[in-house]
This record gives C-alpha cells, structure tokens and sequence, in this order.
C-alpha cells in the first residue's frame, strides 16, 4: 500500500538537502534548543562538556553522547558556552554543533527524550521550558495590560480577579489574593512593565499549548477588548509557514534557474497530478490539451489504500468523475532538461530549442515565479500539505470491513513490527471468532496488510498501524499482547535455565521486538494501562531478568528496568534495582576485577535496593539473595572485606532454602551454585587464587554441567577457572580452560563482549607461555570483537598492550610500538568519554546467528 506523497516527496524530488527537510518536519522558523542554550549561557556559564554528555546519558541520547565524543573533538574539562553556544569562529569539526543538538533535539516524539527533557534533567525549571517553545517573543499579556492601563485607567484589582474567576483561572486568582494587594487598587498602579505580577501572569496568559486552559485571549474577551485590538496582541509570527513554500523558496534561491517546467516534472513524479492541475488553470496557454489516461491519476491515494473503491466512496472524499474526462494532464510528455543544476548549460537557443520539443511544458515560464504568488502557492501548498485526506480513506476502509476483520486490524497493530501468522495465532487465539485465514484473504486483498510471501510475514503501514492504534478495543489489545510476552520472558529464562539454552536464545531472536515492545510499554506513561497488569508484567520481567541480562544490551536493559522501578510498588522496585546493579556488574568485561566506573555505579544501586528489603515485607528470597551476593561483592572490591562476606553468607543461606525445596529445584541449584561462583569471585579480588579454583571445581561446575550442560554459565566459570590457573602460572591448566570457555562461547553467544573476553584471555595465557604467533592471531581477533561489542575503551587498551608484547616477542619492535601508540589513543578516548562507534546504542548486544 502506498500513501498521497506530500511536501517532502517533492522536496526529495526537487534535491533539497536532507537537513533542510528534517528542519522543515519540525520547528522551522525558531528552534527551542538554540533558546535553551542562550539560557544556559547566563545561567549556567560554568557547564562543562563532561556534565551535558552525561546528562545526554541520562535521558537516554547516545546517538548526540556518541556526536560529543566522537564526531567532534570536545574535551570534557571545557565549558559548553566556548564550544557549543560561542565557538571559536575558526573552522573545525566543532562548527556548526549547536546546529547538529538542534535537528536532533528540535523534534517531538513518543520514545526519544528532546530538548525539554535535556532541559528539565539540568534543572531548568518548568515554566522557563515553556517561554523556549512559543513561537513567538512578544509579550501579549503584556500588550494587553498596557492597553487597559491607557483606555481602562479606572480598572480595579478585583475586577481582574471576577474576568479571571469567570474563565476558570483560579490559580492566578489565589496568586493574587495572596499578594494581600486590596481589591480597590488600580491596576495600573500594581501590574506595571517589569514587576514581579506581570511578569508571572504573562507567563500564565502567554501559554497556547495548555489545551483547555484559558489564556490572555479569553481575558481580553472578558474584559471587552475589541477584537480589533485583540489582533494587534498577537505576533503575526506565531502561524507558521507552509513548508511547502518554503521548498519552493528553498529552490528558487539555491537554483534561481529552475523553471516551472522542473517543478510540474517533480510533481509527476511524485504522482501528485492535481497539483499540476493547479499550475495550469493559472497558466492556461502554457499547457496543451490532451486525453487523460486513467482518471484514477488524479485521486491516486484511492488507489493506495483500496483498490476496490467504487463511485460512493468518491462522492464521500468529495471527488467526482463528472465532466473529467476532458481535464488537461500535462503528464505524459516531460522536459528533458538536467536535474543537475551544477551541470546544466542553458543559452537562449539552447533553451529555445528544448522549450520546443517539451512538449506540455514547453512554454511555462522560465523561473520560479510561482513563489511570491501567493493565491497559486495556497492551492498547490494546501494539495500537498495535508494529511487529511488519509484519514478519511482510512477511515472508510476501516468502515466498511466486518467486526471482526476491523477486530483483527486493532489486533495487528499492537505488533510494532512484522509478525507471522503463528506469533499472531500464539497471542490473540482465544480473541479470533471466526475464520483467520479468511479474514487474512480479506485484509490483504484491500492492500491495508502487506505480506511477504519469501519470508510468510505480515505488516501494517507505520502510519496505518498508528491509525488503528487509536480505535476502541487497542487497550484491551495492547494488554493481552504484554501480558502474552512478559509470561513468555518467563518461559524462556526458564528454558535457559537447562540444557536447551540454544532454543530459548533461538526464540528471543524472533520474538525480540515484541518483548522489547512489551517492557517498553510496561515503562511508558500509559495511563490506560491497568496498573495491575502493568506490575504483573514487571513482575515477570524481572523474574526473567538473568535471561534478559545475557542477551540485551547494558544501556538498553538499564534504561528498560529503570523505567520499571518508576511505575511499580517499593517491592518490585527493589528487585529492579537489583537486575540493574547485577546487569553492571556482569556487563564489566574487567571482572573479577570490576573497574572503578562499574563498581561505583553497581554499589549505588544495589545499595538502594539493599535499603528497601532492609525495611520491606513480603520480598522474593531469590531476589534478596541476588543483591546481597552482588553487594557483597562489590563491598569486597572496596576493602570491606568483612562486610562484603557478611553479605554473601546471608546469599548462600537463602539459596540453599530455596535449593532444598522440591519445586524448580533444578533452578535454584543452578542459582546457588551461581552465588557460590560471587563467593569465588570475590576470593579471587582477595587474590586466594586456589580457594576460588576449588569453590568452582566442587561446588559450581559439576552443578553447571549436570543441570546445564554446555552454556554461557559453564564457559565463564571455565574461563575464571582459567584466570585463576593463570594468576598462580600454571599456563597449561589456563589455556586448558580458557579454551574450552572459547569453544562454549563462540558456539552460543557468537560476536559478544564474553567471547571477545575469553580470546582475549587465551591470548594472554599463550604469550605467557611463549608461544606468540598463536597469542597474536586470539588477540588480534579479540581487539576486532571489541570494536564491535564492547562498551568502552578499557579492554582495547589492554588487549592492544598485549598484542604488543607478543610483537616484542616475536622482535616486531616497530609493530609493537604502533599497538602501543593504540593503546594510549584507546587511553586519551577513555578519558573524554570517547567510545566506539556503535558502542553507546540501545540495542542489544549483537550476536552471529549464524552459529545456531
């Protein structure tokens, strides 16, 4: 299905440049963010790089963190007013940044924070966020009060306060009340430029964008202000311009020597003939008559979203066939002039010459005069703006199927992708009454389902989806599908918990949109959501949290649970602290020797979640016993070394309850033996070397081989195994070890930031044995996994220091140098908070699936 191409298919067309048209989509004529940061210039002079990248942290924009430290070159310790708001008027990458935070930040969406949530997470406060994003800079409330104090000298205090009682401002009432300013007073004498009444009122009045709350308009109304009078209030400025005329101006100054004829050619190619029509009822002797060859050209959204349109729905659009089938179509023949205007060579005979043989174009005018014509723009400008004729024929479509085909379209659009046939059957069966095949048959037949026949998967339209999403029944949709996929995170982790861990990756793959779609919905502010399933489901995420830790990315799962612990109960709340600080402490490749940023981060959470259970009732055994082994554990890294033991031997005691009971004992065992592996790692810290090697070799790995087989718990006890074979120089037993940790990992997990652990690992342990050829070729691929997966530059520094010592080894003194020199760059980029690229995105850590 396809939908009417508007204003940005023709500025595609017409070779705008991509950055103008994303300015176009939003704002245009002023910019929020560019307010914010002349803001913060005064109020906030002293705001350096390293507190606005990690603010961009917070609110979740990677994508501009990732700007900051890798695109241009910004030293944390500088301040923002000397590289961002004022930069130095030399040329360098930092140029035009403000620009680049300003097409990212401008924009309003349901997912990605913008610049008001920048705003309020550097503590502007709310009502000064709202003078950024009026467009306009005047003051009407003001204009207004200046106006009454000329021709209404004679106003009195408590007439403002019975005009704002009468259009429901109490607040402002109360504010004045309050001010103990008497009733009698003049309001000339106290609302006066500049004083602290105006200056909070017109904050109040001056607000369009609170709907349903009256502003200065209804005011001034209440007061009797002529309407004349009350015009002259507003700022012409606010009504934004057309995009589609600012294309159009955007073109004739880039391009002065565009014709019209280019601009009815990129019409045609968009398909957009009833604007064409419009260029030639105003240019009537320019273009020739001829036959039009379908009248369906001419409403061709009809044709996109229902073929089997008939006469009535027209009639319904306001579209007619009568008397059209003599209407000129200046489509068939176009101008063959060069749409490279840096190319084009255009002398009068030359232009004459093509004007001739042009054919239905041949004689428009030359330039784009059509800009400036303000009647012509209007018609062209609203035929290619609006998106209402969308809706209806939506709308219509949607009529004019059954119940129950109308039923199912609100069902698929709580997929926020594509989905087959058996994922829709497995989450709303039990909700389908009739025949889904042949509801199926139907819906693809009116082109609103798409359906790939290579890969037997179906689709809704972004737009279409959006369009469903608001009809009655989505809610209740919505909540069987989140509910479906939160008891399947349940399933799965249980499936992982076995000996068919293969399966349940397998199955996340397929259906890891879905369950993203789920916990982000679980997250959202979505008051229609039912607060108990809302914390069912939580309830379930977190149960499946171990899983979900193993195979979603760290920033991703840290932002999902984090928006978990805003929506829930202090119970659930204290078990999504405990997954976060879990998900830091797994997700640092420097264990068992977690670095600085990690452990700090950890501890905080955990620390938090620790308070809750402390003074909290009816909490789950298995998840006190999570944080405390991970809280013992990172007390331990700190020195506290017997408070850290403390901790874990109240873990230990909780799992062995919970592994003596008969229900899910295989679980629990395989969690018990995961607490002893904290206990491990933290002798390990201790540098008790053969105590953590015995903890493993007799109380967590036989459990891990019988209840797991081969699986990504086995391979990195195996590869701590290794680690600590390595401490105590028996290279052999490490490379052992290591190497079968290796073999688990790459079979499993694929491309992650374990098996690029692990190699790196095993290269370290053959350099220690001298064999250096072998160690170079397992950290050179180590180094290449890293700059795919891994979260920062620390493990690169060090992989690229040992690959320099296996070059000494091998006398490559030059090459080992060189890995030197990357070492200190990784070093310098650690520091600025530069990170890989990719690094810092919120998806899950990629995995080659190939292996499977």
């Amino acid at each position: 299905m396809r939908l009417i191409h508007n204003w940005k298919h023709l500025a595609s067309t017409l070779e705008v440049e991509v950055d103008v048209i994303k300015r176009l989509e939003q704002y245009g004529d002023f910019s929020p963010t560019f307010r914010l940061f002349d803001f913060l210039e005064s109020w906030k002079p002293d705001l350096t790089i390293k507190e606005l990248k990690e603010t961009m942290l917070e609110i979740g924009r990677n994508d501009l963190l990732n700007l900051l430290t890798t695109e241009v070159v910004c030293i944390d310790s500088e301040r923002v007013v000397d590289v961002i708001t004022k930069p130095s008027e030399a040329p360098s990458p930092r140029a035009g940044i403000l620009d680049e935070l300003a097409l990212a930040l401008d924009g309003r969406s349901l997912v990605l924070s913008n610049w008001y949530t920048l705003a309020i997470k550097l503590g502007v406060q709310r009502i000064t966020c709202w003078t950024f994003e009026r467009r306009s800079t005047e003051n009407p409330t003001g204009k207004l009060f200046q106006y009454l104090a000329t021709s209404c000298p004679q106003l009195t205090l408590n007439s403002l306060k019975e005009a704002l009682d009468s259009i429901d401002r109490r607040d402002l009432m109360n504010f004045l009340k309050n001010k103990n300013l008497g009733d009698e007073v003049l309001l000339k004498d106290v609302i006066t430029p500049g004083s602290e009444l105006l200056e909070k009122i017109s904050q109040e009045l001056n607000r369009d964008d609170n709907i349903g709350v009256k502003n200065y308009v209804h005011l001034a109304r209440k007061l009797e202000v002529p309407a004349e009078i009350l015009r002259q209030f507003a700022d012409v400025q606010q009504c934004r311009k057309s995009p589609t005329k600012e294309v159009l101006e955007w073109v004739a100054a880039r391009f002065p020597e565009t014709t019209l004829s280019d601009i009815a050619q990129a019409l045609e190619k968009i398909q957009r003939n009833d604007a064409i029509q419009i260029i030639s009822r105003h240019f009537p002797n320019t273009i020739e008559t001829m036959k039009i060859i379908s009248i369906l050209n001419m409403i061709s959204l009809t044709v996109y979203i229902c073929p089997f349109f008939s006469d009535s729905v027209l009639k319904e659009l306001g579209c007619s066939f009568q008397g059209s089938l003599n209407v000129p179509d200046p489509t068939r023949a176009m101008i063959s002039t060069s749409r490279r205007r840096e190319r084009r060579v255009s002398p009068p005979k030359q232009v004459a010459e093509v004007q001739e043989q042009s054919g239905h174009f041949g004689s428009l005018p030359d330039r784009t005069n059509l800009v400036g014509r303000s009647n012509i723009c209007g018609n062209i400008i609203s035929a290619l703006s609006s998106n209402k004729a969308v809706e209806i024929c939506l709308q219509i479509c949607f009529d004019r199927l059954s119940q129950e085909n109308q039923k199912i379209l609100v069902m698929f659009s709580t997929f926020p992708c594509t989905f087959t046939r058996e994922q829709f059957q497995a989450v709303f069966e039990s909700s389908v009454e009739g025949d889904l095949q042949t509801c199926l048959n139907c819906l693809k037949q009116s082109s609103l389902l798409r359906f790939n026949r290579r890969k037997c998967y179906f689709s809704l339209h972004p737009f279409i989806r959006d369009f469903f999403s608001l009809k009655p029944g989505h809610t209740e949709a919505k909540s069987v599908f989140i509910r479906h996929y939160s008891a399947l995170a349940v399933t799965l982790y249980k499936t992982f918990l076995s000996k068919d861990c293969k399966s349940a990756i397998d199955q996340y793959i397929l259906e890891k949109n879905n369950i993203r779609e789920a916990m982000a919905w679980c997250g959202d502010d979505h008051p229609d959501l039912d607060q108990t399933l809302r914390e069912h489901c939580i309830q379930a995420f977190n149960k499946s949290a171990v899983f979900l830790a193993k195979v979603m990315h760290k920033q991703e799962f840290r932002s999902l649970f984090d928006k978990f612990a805003h929506r829930c109960h202090m119970q659930l709340r204290s078990a999504c602290l405990t997954n976060i600080g879990m998900k830091v402490v797994l997700s640092c490749t420097c264990t068992p020797h977690i670095c600085q940023r990690a452990l700090n981060q950890a501890k905080e959470t955990l620390t938090q979640a620790n308070k809750i259970q402390s003074t909290a009732k009816d909490f789950s055994d298995a998840t006190r016993a999570q944080c405390l082994s991970k809280l013992g554990f990172c007390c331990v890294c700190e020195g506290r070394v017997s408070e850290g033991f403390e901790y874990i031997d109240i873990a230990l005691k909780l799992r062995k309850d919970r592994a003596k009971a008969e229900f899910e004992k295989s679980k629990d065992q395989v969690m018990m033996a995961a607490c002893l592996n904290d206990l491990a790692a933290s002798q390990m810290v201790q540098r008790k070397h053969m105590l953590a090697i015995q903890t493993r070799l007799t109380h967590v790995l036989p459990v891990y081989e019988e209840n797991l087989g081969d699986h990504p718990f086995t391979a990195t006890t195996l590869n701590w195994i290794g680690n600590s074979y390595h401490a105590l120089g028996d290279y052999d037993n490490a490379v052992k070890h290591i190497s079968k940790s290796v073999e688990i990992r790459r079979q499993l997990l694929g491309n992650h930031q374990e098996t690029a652990k692990s190699l790196y690992d095993l290269g370290v342990a053959f350099t220690a044995k001298q064999e250096y050829e072998t160690a170079l070729k397992l950290l050179e691929e180590a180094a290449d996994l890293q700059e795919e997966v891994l979260d920062t530059y620390e493990e690169l520094i060090f992989t690229h220091q040992a690959m320099a010592v296996a070059l000494r080894g091998l006398g490559r003194t030059e090459e080992a140098e060189e890995e030197m020199k990357r070492s200190n760059e990784c070093a310098k980029k650690l520091d600025s908070w530069e990170a890989p690229s990719d690094m810092l995105g919120t998806k899950e850590l990629e995995f080659v699936w190939d292996h499977f």
